[in-house]
């Protein structure tokens, strides 16, 4: 609904710099990243304000494993906003480590933190590399300490469920955890995905199957959802 609404305002007016930026974010929500991308970039060039733009962007080039030019087009670039600031510099934290920079993404990292200690998506990176440096434990009171301020954050679930599955081997723990990112956000694939692959490591078929029916609603298309049909 919310599409429709952000393509009959630029048919009304094609120079709507706020309905770019609302189309490209509804097609980003929808799973559309390329044609999020160019409907933002649209919305950037039409005087939509950068702290809003820049970030989204910068998320949906992630998506789009576009690691080096996020890096070449947006390192170095002004935001006035501290969650704006935050929020780019996560993206580029993640660009830089995923090109082979981790002084970086570091570097970048601490950025982020600075501009705001509690933005979520930059703690979730830092929880990740401090299990990645081998501290589960630690790594999980951290998101149990996240959690319990920010109980509704699904990315904060997500993490929570692969430090139990794949770093302790937790699966039905892991699947707990999996299962509140539905109950959350129930048009979001990836809580299924999640749950379906955890359920099928405890043998729990059926359970998995019927997930799999409900994702087949939502997400028909899912290549990863075909895999573990199979």
């Amino acid at each position: 609904a919310a599409l429709i609404e952000a393509r009959n305002a630029l048919q009304h007016n094609p120079d709507l710099p706020r309905a770019r930026y609302l189309l490209g974010m509804g097609l980003f929500a929808s799973g559309d990243s390329t044609g999020a991308e160019a409907a933002l970039r649209k919305a950037l060039a039409s005087g939509h304000s950068a702290d809003e733009t820049v970030p989204a962007l910068a998320r949906v080039m992630l998506v789009l494993k576009q690691f080096q030019p996020l890096i070449d087009e947006f390192d170095g670039t002004t935001l006035q906003q501290a969650d704006a600031i935050a929020s780019l510099a996560t993206s580029l934290s993640i660009a830089h480590r995923a090109v082979g920079d981790a002084g970086q993404a570091d570097t970048a990292l601490a950025a982020a933190l600075q501009s705001d200690p509690q933005y979520v998506p930059a703690r979730l990176l830092q929880i990740r590399q401090q299990a990645a440096r081998g501290d589960i434990d630690g790594a999980l009171a951290e998101i149990d300490a996240l959690l319990a301020r920010q109980g509704s954050d699904i990315g904060a679930w997500l993490v929570k469920g692969d430090l139990l599955r794949d770093g302790q081997g937790r699966n039905a723990e892991a699947a707990v955890a999996y299962r509140k990112v539905i109950e959350i956000q129930p048009s979001l694939a990836t809580g299924y995905l999640a749950t379906v692959d955890t359920l099928l490591r405890l043998g729990k078929t059926d359970e998995a199957a019927e997930l799999l029916t409900q994702l087949g609603k939502r997400a028909p298309g899912s290549v990863r959802g075909l895999y573990l049909q199979a």
